[in-house]
């Protein structure tokens, strides 16, 4: 792959990766215990974490440079800590726990 088409974001929206993905990639596996590196997983780390602290998807798209928001859904799988935890915020509670209700004010 030629380097100028080896980058993990399109150019103008986000800081091009200097070295090629390949590299990065052979530079990951030589130096550190995890064997199973991909770039491509920075990226998808970087989106979802994007979504989960409330970033919009239509932003998303266009950081990414995806041409339709179709694309972009793919990011938009929350972990399930992050889906608790937004419960929790919304109903008040603590993360994980639901809402404590006495029957007779429920009844009001």
């Amino acid at each position: 792959m030629d380097h100028d088409q080896d980058r993990s974001f399109p150019t103008g929206n986000v800081v091009e990766i200097p070295e090629s993905a390949s590299w990065i990639r052979r530079f990951i596996r030589g130096h550190s215990r995890v064997k199973d590196f991909h770039v491509r997983r920075l990226r998808h780390t970087f989106a979802c974490r994007y979504l989960e602290r409330g970033g919009r998807i239509e932003t998303l798209q266009r950081i990414l440079g995806h041409s339709s928001v179709r694309q972009t859904e793919q990011y938009a799988k929350l972990r399930p800590e992050i889906v608790a935890a937004e419960m929790a915020r919304i109903d008040g509670t603590a993360a994980g726990t639901a809402p404590a209700f006495r029957t007779s004010e429920a009844r009001k």
